[in-house]
């Protein structure tokens, strides 16, 4: 699967979240969905897709060490969904790094499709 130099995903991921957090707010249309539990454990922030409407896209996704391989991704996942059906959108998707197999096993058991793939070869 892709995967993306470092510090070059890390600047993508700066302009990213300064266009999504213009004037230091939160975009609108968007939502940021919290799991805690006297603490945070995680969270979904997700909005519509900048380029195709009715596309809810997830922005970002944290789930905190100590919550992991509980159900709680999937559980985020399912809130995440039904806040974006609720909407009106019709279809949601996700970035995810193809070493995370992890999560991409969990996407697809949800029943999500690779749509894209980007690919590299070092010279």
């Amino acid at each position: 699967m892709g995967s993306i130099v470092l510090e070059s995903a890390r600047e993508q991921a700066r302009a990213e979240t300064r266009a999504q957090f213009p004037g230091g707010t939160l975009a609108e249309g968007h939502v940021i969905l919290q799991a805690t539990a006297g603490e945070s454990l995680g969270h979904f922030w997700l909005g519509p897709h900048r380029d195709e409407r009715g596309l809810a896209f997830i922005v970002d996704i944290l789930i905190t060490e100590a919550a992991r391989g509980q159900g709680l991704g999937r559980r985020l996942l399912v809130a995440a969904e039904d806040w974006a059906r609720d909407g009106g959108f019709t279809a949601m998707s996700l970035h995810v790094f193809g070493a995370n197999t992890n999560a991409i096993s969990m996407y697809e058991s949800q029943g999500y499709e690779t749509t894209d793939l980007l690919m590299r070869r070092v010279l």
